[in-house]
């Protein structure tokens, strides 16, 4: 979980969707997916803070 965190934090702030490798792997695809959403949710958290 921990590593997941960190991730995360490096994730968010180096996240730049052009420099992602051109990879169709569907799992990838997913997991990109999967942390898009997870980006939304925390960005919608904050915004019902402000």
């Amino acid at each position: 979980m921990k590593m997941l965190k960190k991730f995360y934090v490096n994730w968010e702030s180096k996240f730049d969707p052009l420099s992602l490798p051109r990879n169709n792997n569907v799992d990838t695809l997913k997991l990109y997916e999967d942390q898009l959403q997870e980006l939304k949710d925390k960005l919608s958290k904050k915004s019902k803070i402000l």
